[in-house]
Protein backbone atom coordinates (compact mmCIF):
# COMPACT_ATOMS: atom_id res chain seq x y z
CA UNK A 1 0.00 0.00 0.00
CA UNK A 2 1.72 3.40 -0.86
CA UNK A 3 2.20 5.52 1.88
CA UNK A 4 -0.28 8.16 1.56
CA UNK A 5 -3.07 5.69 1.37
CA UNK A 6 -5.23 4.12 4.11
CA UNK A 7 -6.69 1.23 4.37
CA UNK A 8 -10.34 3.22 3.99
CA UNK A 9 -9.22 4.47 0.68
CA UNK A 10 -9.48 1.47 -0.83
CA UNK A 11 -12.35 -0.45 -1.95
CA UNK A 12 -13.35 -3.61 -0.63
CA UNK A 13 -12.43 -6.80 -1.93
CA UNK A 14 -15.26 -9.69 -3.30
CA UNK A 15 -14.04 -12.94 -3.74
CA UNK A 16 -16.26 -15.38 -5.95
CA UNK A 17 -15.68 -18.70 -6.28
CA UNK A 18 -17.92 -19.91 -9.41
CA UNK A 19 -19.44 -23.29 -9.06
CA UNK A 20 -18.23 -24.64 -12.54
CA UNK A 21 -14.49 -23.33 -11.32
CA UNK A 22 -11.94 -26.37 -13.11
CA UNK A 23 -9.72 -28.36 -11.04
CA UNK A 24 -7.04 -29.21 -12.57
CA UNK A 25 -4.30 -32.18 -11.20
CA UNK A 26 -1.11 -30.49 -11.85
CA UNK A 27 1.86 -32.80 -12.10
CA UNK A 28 4.90 -29.73 -12.87
CA UNK A 29 5.27 -26.10 -14.26
CA UNK A 30 7.27 -24.73 -16.99
CA UNK A 31 7.78 -20.74 -17.79
CA UNK A 32 10.23 -18.51 -17.31
CA UNK A 33 10.28 -14.69 -16.38
CA UNK A 34 11.50 -12.18 -18.36
CA UNK A 35 11.36 -8.07 -17.67
CA UNK A 36 8.07 -7.33 -19.26
CA UNK A 37 5.81 -10.74 -18.48
CA UNK A 38 6.21 -13.66 -16.59
CA UNK A 39 4.94 -17.16 -18.18
CA UNK A 40 3.53 -20.36 -16.34
CA UNK A 41 2.58 -24.11 -18.03
CA UNK A 42 0.79 -26.03 -15.87
CA UNK A 43 1.10 -29.47 -17.08
CA UNK A 44 0.34 -33.38 -16.32
CA UNK A 45 2.22 -36.03 -17.39
CA UNK A 46 0.07 -39.22 -18.41
CA UNK A 47 1.28 -42.68 -19.77
CA UNK A 48 0.69 -43.05 -23.28
CA UNK A 49 -0.05 -47.38 -23.52
CA UNK A 50 0.60 -49.98 -26.19
CA UNK A 51 -1.34 -53.16 -26.74
CA UNK A 52 0.93 -56.28 -27.03
CA UNK A 53 -0.46 -58.71 -29.39
CA UNK A 54 -1.33 -60.98 -26.21
CA UNK A 55 -3.59 -58.15 -25.21
CA UNK A 56 -1.25 -56.96 -22.42
CA UNK A 57 -1.18 -52.89 -21.69
CA UNK A 58 2.53 -51.51 -21.50
CA UNK A 59 3.71 -47.81 -21.42
CA UNK A 60 5.42 -47.09 -24.26
CA UNK A 61 5.83 -43.06 -23.60
CA UNK A 62 4.95 -40.34 -20.91
CA UNK A 63 2.79 -38.08 -22.34
CA UNK A 64 3.20 -34.22 -21.49
CA UNK A 65 -0.04 -32.17 -21.67
CA UNK A 66 0.07 -28.96 -20.86
CA UNK A 67 -3.01 -27.91 -18.66
CA UNK A 68 -3.14 -23.92 -18.60
CA UNK A 69 -0.99 -20.93 -19.28
CA UNK A 70 -0.92 -18.25 -16.86
CA UNK A 71 0.72 -14.94 -17.40
CA UNK A 72 1.46 -12.17 -15.14
CA UNK A 73 3.34 -9.22 -14.40
CA UNK A 74 6.83 -9.98 -13.34
CA UNK A 75 5.54 -8.16 -9.97
CA UNK A 76 2.74 -10.92 -9.42
CA UNK A 77 5.08 -13.50 -10.55
CA UNK A 78 7.59 -12.64 -7.65
CA UNK A 79 4.69 -12.16 -5.38
CA UNK A 80 3.50 -15.75 -6.07
CA UNK A 81 6.64 -16.88 -5.55
CA UNK A 82 7.15 -15.29 -2.30
CA UNK A 83 3.70 -17.04 -0.90
CA UNK A 84 4.86 -20.22 -2.32
CA UNK A 85 8.31 -19.92 -0.72
CA UNK A 86 5.84 -18.69 2.79
CA UNK A 87 3.65 -22.38 2.22
CA UNK A 88 6.20 -24.38 1.44
CA UNK A 89 8.04 -23.52 4.50
CA UNK A 90 4.77 -23.79 6.35
CA UNK A 91 3.98 -27.03 5.25
CA UNK A 92 7.76 -28.63 5.95
CA UNK A 93 7.52 -26.99 9.73
CA UNK A 94 4.63 -28.98 10.11
CA UNK A 95 5.57 -32.23 8.60
CA UNK A 96 8.67 -32.15 10.54
CA UNK A 97 6.41 -31.52 13.83
CA UNK A 98 4.29 -34.47 12.68
CA UNK A 99 7.51 -36.64 12.24
CA UNK A 100 9.05 -35.50 15.70
CA UNK A 101 5.60 -36.13 17.55
CA UNK A 102 4.60 -39.54 15.76
CA UNK A 103 1.27 -38.80 15.68
CA UNK A 104 -1.53 -41.24 15.17
CA UNK A 105 -3.64 -40.76 11.44
CA UNK A 106 -7.07 -40.70 12.04
CA UNK A 107 -9.39 -40.23 9.36
CA UNK A 108 -10.83 -36.50 9.66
Amino acid sequence: MPSNETQDDRLPLRIVQPADLPVLNVDGILGGLDPSQARILLYADRPEMTIAADGSMTPAAVVRMFLAELRMSPETFVSIACWMGTQAARYEACSAVADDEEMDQKPV
